[in-house]
């Protein structure tokens, strides 16, 4: 039948439900969808020159597409599932398995968390019998789970049934910071694991070059049932493909973003025992890191965020962690490979983009690349509220396109719930926002019942700042006292009705 919101008899809409929650510093995603049917495979639609919207299905793979008034329409984010495996009923994201290959797996799946303690989890005193761990208060546990083989590289995701609740008195253990397993007292619901699922029930995939417009490349992923994913744009010479973005000289460049899985951690991991000088991480034991990484950075030419190029340099035999030189210590990680972080490229090497306009309500940053593509940034401008938003549900749970909160009013800590307030006696609640979050015109947050849950009970706009001496509560049931920190506290504003913001749509392709 065709779609009520795009009459094209090959689309279909879906209601769709994501929760995101938060232990340990340890992110996990739970989606559910309702039942989409398949359709004939639909005619490939014509791209021209818009490389980042090459995102299309194939005989058993439907690329995930969001929908917004004036015929609005964008990829879903990559992860957690750009694409819907009809063979399987579930979306899914791009990840090497556990075969080595690149394919398309669940996008409902616990996920490892490998550098901190909570992220994984053993049965044994030997740390070598796995098992997964899930709060009791989140949404339903996922039927599979997804283990990181960090032998390989880049790391490899093992996808494993989850099978029965272990007794609450079962033994559990992890690899503390120096890699000794040591015994834990679980916060959380411990399960067995059951069987690896195999690979080879996954659609593969391989990357490779497009159209070559204006000495620029287009380079996507192309699955084995014919469907294709956008990874980037390349000049041709060079060894990389990249994104439009701001560089650090204030000029917005086409800057390279393939590298092996590297990521830049100023402050947290070191590649000196003085805590000085940041390392590049690698997931997995890799041998090298790649030619480069990108490392952010507040601009000041522009005062917002923008990135440096930088060669990445030769492989670290320690890394060390600390905020300072008094904290600094050597950190023993089987998850990890670091490398010394090279010096900065010049940003004039790389190839300048122009601003390409767009019209109607919601529109996304697009960029121009030569003559020939153009590249639009995974997120949407509300032009009616001047915020970037994302498809979010409202606490009626309606999608909606909502800008993202800059606080929730409860903050996790430590695994732990701070509620501020203005009063001893812990009755009128305040808003913490933390410092790279400091609100700007129309920022709203989500007002929650708890951290653990993100139930969120409101949306709306931050009042003023606080300037007072602030109170705070461990959790809902904690005593009232004087809070430690009384900056960043804001009094809450006014309700955004769910309604201020725009619908969602959602279609296969």
């Amino acid at each position: 039948m065709p779609s009520p919101l795009t009459n094209r008899t090959f689309r279909c809409t879906l209601r769709f439900t994501m929760r995101a929650l938060t232990f340990g510093g340890a992110a996990l995603l739970a989606l559910g969808a309702a039942g989409c049917v398949a359709e004939p495979n639909p005619p490939p639609p014509p791209w021209p020159g818009v490389a980042s919207d090459d995102v299309r299905g194939g005989t058993r793979l439907r690329a995930n597409w969001l929908l917004g008034p004036d015929g609005f329409a964008m990829p879903s984010d990559p992860f957690p599932g750009q694409f819907h495996d009809l063979a399987r009923g579930e979306d899914c994201a791009f990840f090497p398995a556990s075969d080595g290959r690149v394919r398309c797996l669940p996008a409902n799946m616990l996920l490892e968390t490998i550098n901190l303690p909570w992220g994984r989890v053993y049965s044994d005193a030997t740390c070598s019998s796995r098992v997964v761990a899930w709060p009791s208060t989140a949404s339903p546990l996922p039927a599979l789970a997804c283990l990181l083989d960090e032998a390989a590289c880049p790391s490899r995701c093992q996808v494993w049934t989850i099978g029965a609740l272990r007794p609450a008195s079962s033994p559990t253990y992890y690899r503390d910071s120096v890699g000794a397993c040591v015994s834990l007292v679980p916060s959380m619901d411990t399960y067995h694991l059951v069987a690896e699922v195999p690979p080879t029930q996954f659609v593969a995939a391989v990357q490779a070059d497009g159209e070559t417009r204006s000495g620029v490349t287009e380079v996507f992923r192309s699955g084995q049932d014919g469907s294709r994913q956008a990874l980037g744009l390349r000049v041709v010479g060079s060894s990389q493909y990249g994104w439009p973005l701001p560089a650090s000289d204030g000029v917005a460049r086409l800057l390279p973003t393939e590298a092996a899985n590297l990521d830049t951690w100023t402050g947290f991991l070191s590649a000196d025992a003085a805590c000085s000088e940041p390392a590049v991480l690698s997931e997995g034991d890799c041998a090298e890191g790649g030619p480069t990484t990108l490392v952010g950075q507040v601009l000041p030419q522009t005062g917002q965020w923008g990135y440096a190029v930088h060669a990445v340099g030769a492989r670290l035999a320690t890394l060390y962690r600390g905020w300072s030189s008094s904290t600094c210590q050597a950190v023993v990680t089987p998850y990890f490979t670091g490398f010394r972080l090279g010096a900065e490229l010049p940003p004039a090497q790389f190839r300048e983009v122009t601003a390409v306009p767009g019209g109607g309500r919601l529109v996304r940053q697009a960029s121009a690349v030569g003559d020939g593509w153009v590249w639009k940034i995974g997120s949407a401008i509300d032009t009616t509220l001047g915020l970037e938003v994302h498809a979010q549900l409202d606490p009626e749970g309606a999608e909606r396109w909502i800008p993202w909160p800059v606080a929730h009013q409860s903050q996790p800590q430590r695994d732990l719930e701070y509620w501020y307030f203005t009063d001893a006696a812990c009755l009128d609640r305040l808003v913490e926002v933390w410092g790279s979050d400091r609100p700007t015109k129309g920022a709203i947050y989500f007002e929650e019942t708890t951290a653990t849950t993100t139930t969120v009970t409101a949306i709306r706009t931050l009042g003023t700042a606080f300037t007072g001496s602030a109170y705070w509560r461990l959790g809902p049931a904690g005593a009232c006292g004087p809070a430690l920190n009384s900056t960043g506290l804001y009094l809450p504003g006014p309700v955004v009705p769910g309604a201020t913001f725009a619908p969602v749509g959602r279609e296969r392709r």
